[in-house]
């Protein structure tokens, strides 16, 4: 996809190799030292030549999936202060009970790719989370069937070592999916060409975020959000160099959706033409 990746290591400058087999409470290693981490990696990287500080995204499995949901949650006061906020979060079989218990406010899109029968990190707290959460409300994938690390290529097998996990002392499950590891790469790519690819040909002149128009109409009434068709236009494309146009609205009781038609946009001096709907939260996707 043409992008960098900076992988932080939160463990060796500390003298740990991994906390997997450490008891929850017992950790040197903290959230607080990983969140820093991460939001000292992207103050970084927006800082360095060549880099769009408006197109960084933070990824994380496990443990890091739940450090991502610590960098990225507003009711924290220094991921408030960030300077720099991600454009994208993606989380695998995060440990979600902490930030659900805190209360989570996304500072960017989260893509929560989960493990049905995952006995390490459970969905339950992850979706809990996610139907709780402020907008944009997190997109949460669920796979049936399907253990920690659903991701990887090892046979699934019983980890007698780690200490955590829905039945403490008797181990956890780990191991890889086909199936659910090719769709969850789809939903990475996905989300990722859009935030941080496809996101740079739409964006308008003036700052605006998608969410905050959101936020203005999603608690109307579907014939009251009607009138909002010109402003909406004007928020997205105010030059109408892309050719915007909004369709028809629907509004369910999960998010409110636009559907736009008749786009077009110029990649590689190509013009394509098509139409997409925008779910608040998720983001436009265009096809």
């Amino acid at each position: 996809e043409g992008l960098h990746a900076l992988i932080t290591d939160s463990f060796t400058p500390r003298g740990e190799r991994e906390i997997c087999t450490q008891k929850v409470g017992t950790r040197r290693i903290s959230q607080l030292n990983r969140r820093r981490d991460a939001l000292a990696a992207l103050a970084w990287l927006a800082a360095q030549p060549g880099v769009a500080p408006d197109r960084l995204g933070v990824m994380g499995w496990s443990n890091g999936g739940s450090n991502v949901l610590a960098a990225t949650n507003l009711a924290h006061p220094e991921v408030r202060q960030a300077g720099v906020r991600p454009a994208l979060s993606v989380a695998f079989y995060p440990g979600c009970e902490d930030e659900q218990r805190r209360g989570y406010r996304p500072a960017a899109p989260l893509l929560m790719l989960l493990g049905g029968a995952d006995d390490w990190t459970p969905p339950g707290p992850c979706e809990a989370l996610a139907a709780a959460s402020a907008a944009p409300k997190p997109e949460v994938v669920v796979y049936p069937g399907v253990f920690h690390g659903f991701d990887g290529t090892g046979p699934v097998q019983l980890l007698r070592n780690v200490p955590n996990g829905v039945n403490p002392g008797q181990g956890v499950h780990m191991g890889g999916d086909a199936e659910a590891r090719a769709d969850g790469r789809h939903h990475v790519i996905r989300l990722t060409r859009f935030q941080l690819l496809d996101a740079g040909h739409l964006r308008p002149a003036a700052p605006f975020q998608i969410a905050d128009l959101g936020r203005q109409i999603v608690d109307q009434r579907p014939e009251a959000i009607v009138g909002r068709q010109l402003l909406i236009e004007q928020r997205l494309d105010p030059s109408g160099a892309l050719g915007l146009r909004v369709g028809d609205f629907v509004h369910d009781e999960r998010a409110t959706r636009i559907r736009i038609a008749h786009h077009r946009r110029c990649i590689d001096g190509r013009a394509d033409e098509g139409s997409s709907e925008e779910r608040f939260g998720l983001g436009l996707r265009f096809r």
